[in-house]
């Protein structure tokens, strides 16, 4: 049976190529439980057809010029929230609770405001923070010279204070890592991880034996400092230079966009590491887990962590790797949340040196030469925690309790 609840869910815009699977995942899972579900979030710039009830906001036509004018006034009056609420007051609905997501701050004013005039809980999901990377590494327009950096600068604190009153007044807070769960307990101490995890049912692993010994790649490569490939480059090159891995028994397959692939290309210093590489295009979601399966090994880039640097960044690479049993490999080490999460799961390594990335690189490469593929023998049963169908029925859990209490309260 149905829960019969009504969930408010407010969220930034479904943008490309993924179209925020997070939320997507969560309101597929929560639709299946028999919620209804209303979404309002800000029209996206290109059409997407998914199965809710969503009602768009317009701000902008998607020009350069006219993104960064609107968000420099919106700092000072905060119009996209109060289109927001304006909008919800047009669906004329009384809701369970508002579920708002982001990556930033807009739209939790709105959601806190509409949570508020409901007296109903405020569940705030964060899946990104300004402070897990370097200023301006995920933004979409780039400040340029130093007037562009300036007013980025104030839009980025401003948004931050923005954030950080929002999830005070929130009843529970999610997020993506253990990092995360830690720096934002200062603002709420009801702060819980909701990790992104797999798909249950679309990794499935299915090992075959391959040809050559495939090492993949799949989605966008973002280079320094986030990211940082040289660890992988350099071992591989030394390995083959031994006759220790045989560079006609290799392969190296890259799907990403072009953008991704001339960064990649410029840390390949060796002319056998561009023979031995494939360049795709981007490929559907879908098809990933059939090339996952027809690797040996699946590469992760990241970087270490350190003050002002990367912090709690768990790509949904290393998730989809961990569905298909597909090991891991991931350079440069974040030694920090990643790194611990692969050593818990089994599923790979966390190279930090070249002698770790030598020795498991040769290890892969024995197992493949043996049997004619790899396998990481992750327990079922810790697998399964970091199924996105074990987090969401965890949220779902979260989002009822917030219910509950509050029908408590107001008895």
């Amino acid at each position: 049976m149905g829960t019969g609840k009504r969930l408010l869910v407010i969220c930034d815009m479904f943008t490309p190529p993924a179209f925020l699977p997070r939320v997507r995942f969560f309101c597929d899972y929560l639709l299946q439980q028999g919620w209804q579900l209303d979404i309002l979030t800000e029209t996206p710039r290109e059409s997407v057809e998914l199965p809710y009830n969503i009602y768009n906001v317009s701000f902008s036509h998607g020009k350069r010029w006219e993104w960064r004018v609107k968000s420099l006034l919106n700092l000072f009056y905060d119009f996209k929230s109060q289109s927001i609420v304006h909008e919800s007051k047009r669906l004329n609905q009384r809701y369970d609770a508002v579920f708002c997501s982001t990556f930033f701050s807009f739209p939790l004013p709105a959601a806190a405001k509409i949570a508020r005039k409901q007296r109903i809980p405020l569940i705030v999901d964060l899946r990104d923070i300004p402070e897990q990377a370097p200023r301006f590494t995920y933004l979409e327009h780039r400040p340029n010279g130093l007037l562009g950096r300036c007013a980025m600068e104030l839009y980025t604190r401003c948004n931050i204070r923005r954030r950080n009153k929002t999830l005070k007044q929130a009843d529970i807070v999610t997020t993506v890592s253990p990092w995360h769960k830690e720096f934002l307990k200062r603002w709420n101490p009801q702060t819980q991880l909701i990790y992104n995890g797999y798909d249950a049912e679309l990794f499935v692993p299915s090992r075959k034996k391959i040809e050559k010994f495939t090492i993949s790649y799949t989605g966008k490569f973002y280079g320094l400092p986030l990211q940082d490939p040289t660890l992988f480059f350099e071992s591989l090159s030394l390995l083959i230079k031994a006759q220790e891995i045989d560079a006609e028994k290799i392969s190296l397959q890259w799907y990403m966009d072009e953008q991704s692939t001339r960064l990649i290309q410029r840390f390949m210093h060796e002319e056998t590491l561009r023979n031995i590489s494939t360049f795709h295009s981007l490929v559907p979601h879908t098809e990933i887990p059939t090339i996952l399966n027809q690797s040996a090994l699946s590469l992760v880039f990241s970087n270490r962590a350190k003050e002002n640097g990367n912090h709690g960044i768990m790509t949904t690479k290393f998730f989809e790797a961990l569905g298909s049993e597909c090991p891991v490999l991931c350079v440069q080490s974040d030694e920090e949340c990643l790194a611990q999460t692969i050593s818990e799961t089994r599923s790979g390594c966390a190279a930090s040196n070249l002698d770790t990335c030598q020795a498991f690189l040769l290890e892969r490469y024995q197992e493949w030469l043996c049997n004619g593929m790899t396998h990481a023998n992750t327990p079922a049963d810790i697998k399964t925690i970091y199924s996105r169908q074990y987090q969401a029925a965890r949220l779902e859990e979260l989002l009822l309790d917030c219910i509950n209490k509050n029908k408590q309260n107001h008895l």
